[in-house]
């Protein structure tokens, strides 16, 4: 469910719309009146694993992986906009930490899991959290077992 420490917030579970999960920490309560100077702090944004046409060990059809990279990429757009709530963000830096969870406890190669989800932060860009990609800083991936496949994203804005 939507968690938020705004509570005016429109993304609430009670207004029905709770069909992704995130949570801001951050300096919601104060008022920025300057348009360009957006707030700092993190979010974390709760996605399913990217489509296995985008992995970057599997041999596919360009045209596939291209429609499979354009819908992971709206859906990461989509899931990140439900997590900013109303909010200013356009960070210029910050940095990443993902946490995979996997059904099976088998062994992945970390660089490959991160290129395997950068249409996802493409698509943190395309909702507004950042302004380019390229400002980002990857921090080491944690990869876990457990019920539920997934990538949770912890995104903390760097001054």
């Amino acid at each position: 469910m939507f968690q938020s420490t705004n509570k005016s917030s429109p993304l609430t579970p009670a207004n029905g719309l709770a069909g992704g999960e995130g949570s801001f920490t951050g300096n919601r309560g104060e008022v920025d009146n300057a348009p360009t100077s957006p707030r700092c702090g993190s979010i974390t944004i709760h996605l399913r694993l990217p489509s296995k046409d985008t992995h970057p060990n599997k041999q596919v059809h360009w045209a596939r992986k291209k429609d499979a990279v354009k819908i992971d990429r709206q859906y990461a757009g989509f899931m990140t906009g439900l997590a900013m709530g109303s909010g200013k963000f356009g960070w210029k830096s910050a940095t990443v930490h993902a946490e995979w969870t996997f059904k099976t406890a088998a062994r992945r190669d970390r660089d490959n899991l991160l290129s395997w989800c950068k249409h996802f932060f493409d698509g943190f860009q395309d909702a507004g959290l950042i302004l380019n990609d390229n400002g980002l800083t990857h921090l080491p991936h944690e990869v876990t077992k457990g019920p539920v496949e997934g990538v949770v994203f912890t995104i903390t804005c760097e001054r």
